[in-house]
């Protein structure tokens, strides 16, 4: 096979690869600096809050994140996070801490309902759209 038969194919598929190194880019970044940490703590910190609202919050953020990052990518960024506020806030029910399972639970809705909600938030998406640009002549990027 030759390189001048493989070259469109890949030009064709460049805005698809862009926004994936994009995406991992800024997970990168995310991960080294600590902001989406750093968010969490701080709107948590503004006022008293109950788990109901740590766990919107933890769903919201998450959501949020995941429209401009993989929703497998984000998943990993708010690891440190729930580690994070399993150390700094002490959650008991009946005595037994069972928070860390619901608050990965919510980081895992989030990024499923913010990978929805764009083309690089879930791969799928932005397969389908490449596909039907390839084979139905479809523009979306």
């Amino acid at each position: 096979m030759k390189m001048d038969a493989i070259m469109p194919g890949i030009l064709m598929r460049l805005p698809i690869i862009v926004m994936f190194i994009n995406g991992y880019i800024l997970y990168r970044l995310l991960s080294v600096t600590g902001l989406a940490e750093l968010f969490v703590i701080k709107s948590l910190s503004y006022r008293k809050f109950s788990p109901k609202a740590l766990i919107f919050i933890i769903i919201l953020v998450t959501a949020l994140l995941s429209f401009f990052i993989p929703n497998t990518i984000t998943v990993l960024t708010m690891l440190p996070v729930l580690k994070t506020i399993r150390e700094k806030f002490d959650f008991k029910i009946d005595g037994r801490a069972k928070i860390t399972t619901i608050l990965t639970l919510s980081v895992i809705y989030g990024a499923n309902i913010g990978g929805m909600g764009s083309l690089i938030g879930s791969p799928a998406n932005l397969l389908l759209i490449g596909e039907l640009d390839i084979y139905q002549g479809f523009r979306a990027l």
